[in-house]
């Protein structure tokens, strides 16, 4: 601005109408170059997200492949052992017996098994990868936990942007392994599924230290008990859920669990 003034008033000699129009050239290529930064680094940030999104799409069917693999085989084998047990009773082999029992212990009851239970009912790409990514973390943290969705959920509705729900259902999972790691051995995290009525009910809780704080505190903009953290839990949530006004959102602590409920239409 002040070289631009300096050039117009004392070297150029011109009146303060084209100083103003000067100016006004100046700061509107400003924003216009601000705009476009803007725009081109969403892009970069979109493109990013649908080549995670792809990814991870890649990897649930390759998981759910192998898991429907070991179901077929944990199915066969529970037959096959039950045929054995029996045969060996008969021939009263003791020693048998005992080695098939500690066998099939070590075996069937391995979790990897069952790791991602139920969620080959949820039939939305977005949201299942979602699930299957969080559940993975939670494992690999050896946080207890379960997945219950006994009934198949088809794709959400288009009056709904898939991503905006990802990301509500991302902070819940984030805080509630974030706070179970902190927990201890007890932690738990739960997550069960419903669809009644044209309406879809997603449920996760978690076990929650007793503490002071209560939702309107946990609500406000910036909020956290963590260093180094952006604090963006349920006030992001809220701001998310507000472009829609048939999404209902419900937080609850009480007997020593963190509660999240949202339904929405199906």
């Amino acid at each position: 601005s002040m070289v631009i003034y300096y050039l117009t008033t004392y070297v150029f000699n011109i009146d303060a109408v084209s100083y103003i129009i000067a100016m006004v050239v100046v700061v509107s290529q400003l924003f216009f170059s601000l705009f476009v930064y803007s725009i081109n680094k969403k892009i970069r940030q979109d493109k990013l997200s649908l080549q995670q999104i792809n990814d991870l799409k890649i990897y649930t069917q390759q998981l759910e492949s192998s898991q429907r693999s070991l179901r077929k085989f944990k199915h066969d084998y529970q037959n096959m052992l039950l045929s054995l047990k029996l045969s060996a009773k008969k021939s009263h082999d003791k020693e048998l017996i005992d080695k098939l029992a500690e066998y099939s212990s070590k075996t069937l009851e391995d979790k990897v098994l069952w790791q991602f239970n139920d969620v080959d009912n949820v039939k939305d790409e977005l949201l299942k990868s979602l699930f299957i990514s969080k559940l993975n973390r939670i494992f690999q943290n050896n946080i207890q936990y379960s997945f219950e969705c006994r009934i198949v959920i088809e794709n959400l509705s288009n009056k709904y942007n898939s991503f905006d729900i990802v990301r509500i259902l991302g902070i819940v999972y984030d805080n509630a392994i974030e706070e179970s790691l902190e927990f201890g051995d007890e932690a738990k995290i739960d997550t069960m599924i419903y669809q009644e009525n044209g309406e879809l009910e997603i449920e996760i809780r978690n076990r929650y230290r007793d503490t002071d704080l209560t939702i309107q505190d946990m609500k406000k903009s910036g909020f956290t008990t963590k260093k180094n953290h952006d604090g963006l839990g349920l006030a992001n949530i809220e701001e998310l859920s507000q472009s829609y006004n048939d999404i209902f959102i419900n937080y609850q602590i009480k007997d020593g669990w963190f509660t999240f409920l949202m339904v929405m239409s199906i």
